[in-house]
């Protein structure tokens, strides 16, 4: 919309359509409101998203909005509803961010999912900010330091676009990023910033940290010292301070998180399908890759504790079964689950005193969960006194993506 123009619609009103939903008598009344709820079930006929007066007089705001008003509804006069009308207010920042929009769709290519999309919406929509509130030195390349790991040839754009709303760059400022962006575009600045990170993957210089925060710190201190050189290629330096690390001759994607937690999360499937083949040996690498990235979850951490128990390796197993049961949040399953299978691995290590330390206090919820529960209880109770007991089974099934939360 254009400064002035004026946005008006119409959706359920969740505070109201509830209450009314609570009040039906009837299960034919309440079938009905959740209908007008949720939307009928058929393609494009489901609202996904509730909208309450508060986040929407927000989100109206923060497009860009302004004289936001609410009305009874004229569409469905006689349902829960509510009618927003809000006017386009003439503001740069929201006029600035839609000319980066447009620009991003003609130069990225099409998101691979929507946490891609609202990743890139998110630097979109903080550079448009900071240039129209904040044109100093410092925000001006903390700005294109994020366009460039997108894409260099946003920011040539973002330069022109912000000279036409009347929020000109200075000039030295506006060459030196222009000249910056032009040799990051000419070495495929975003496409050595994969590289970078897969290679830290592979080559871990210190604990599991987080790989993407790594790689954009290093990306910023490279871009700095080039802006300031103008002969500076900001790849080769890249490559330079980072160990030389392989260049592949895969396109150039835009460095989004979302881009490398999918990397470590095909990792993961794929140590997966391995593990669930009876294949352990083969899993090491790409779940080691996974777990030093920093961009693991709980089930990749747990699939190389089982991967480590069947290959023989229990004090390893042992610590990342510690590291498992260090994730927040745990459903009572999973912990109770987690525990069982690391007293096991202790008992194979000839530990009973810390398999039973870990089970003191388990409760079983089901009869297989007791039966287990026992064995492990009955093994320690024999090793301890210096007996020979058959030991439980090391789990040898692969965890799978998921396993567990069903229950949360």
């Amino acid at each position: 919309l254009r400064p002035d123009g004026r946005l008006m619609l119409e959706t359920p009103d969740p505070r109201a359509s509830f209450r009314s939903f609570l009040a039906a008598r009837t299960a034919w009344s309440r079938a009905e409101r959740l209908t007008w709820i949720f939307g009928h079930e058929q393609p494009g006929g489901g609202h996904r998203i509730l909208l309450p007066p508060e986040l929407l007089r927000g989100m109206l705001r923060n497009a860009g909005f302004d004289r936001v008003r609410f009305e009874r509804p004229r569409t469905h006069r006689h349902r829960d509803g509510l009618r927003v009308v809000a006017r386009r207010a003439d503001d740069p920042a929201a006029r600035l961010l839609a000319g980066l929009r447009a620009l991003a769709a003609r130069t990225l290519p099409p998101p691979a999912g929507h946490l891609e999309a609202l990743e890139i919406e998110h630097v979109l929509a903080k550079a448009a900010a900071r240039t129209a509130r904040h044109r100093n030195v410092r925000s001006l390349e903390r700005t294109a330091f994020d366009l460039l790991r997108l894409s260099p040839a946003l920011v040539p754009g973002w330069l022109a676009a912000a000279g036409r709303l009347g929020l000109p760059v200075p000039r030295p400022v506006e060459r030196r990023l222009v000249s910056l962006a032009r040799r990051a575009g000419r070495s495929r600045f975003p496409g050595a910033l994969w590289d970078l990170f897969r290679h830290r993957t592979m080559h871990p210089r210190e604990r599991p940290a987080d790989g993407f925060e790594l790689v954009l710190r290093a990306a910023a201190t490279v871009l700095r010292t080039a802006e300031a050189d103008p002969c500076l290629d900001p790849t080769r330096e890249l490559r330079r301070r980072n160990g030389r690390f392989p260049r592949s001759d895969v396109a150039a994607l835009p460095f989004t998180r979302d881009g490398a937690q999918r990397e470590i999360d095909g990792l993961r499937n794929r140590a997966i399908r391995d593990l669930g083949a009876g294949r352990p040996q083969d899993v090491l690498t790409p779940l080691r890759r996974a777990i030093c990235s920093g961009l693991c979850d709980l089930h990749t951490v747990w699939n190389m504790a089982v991967a480590q128990a069947l290959l023989g390796r229990l004090a390893p197993a042992d610590d990342y079964y510690a590291a498992a049961l260090r994730f927040g949040g745990l459903p009572p399953a999973v912990r109770r689950t987690l525990r069982l299978e690391r007293a096991v691995c202790r008992l194979h290590a000839g530990d009973p005193d810390g398999a039973a330390t870990l089970v003191r206090g388990l409760r079983a919820p089901d009869t297989a969960t007791a039966r287990r529960l026992a064995a492990v209880r009955h093994a320690a109770h024999a090793l301890h006194r210096g007996r020979a007991p058959v030991l439980p089974p090391l789990r040898r099934a692969a965890v799978r993506a998921g396993e567990g939360f069903h229950a949360a």
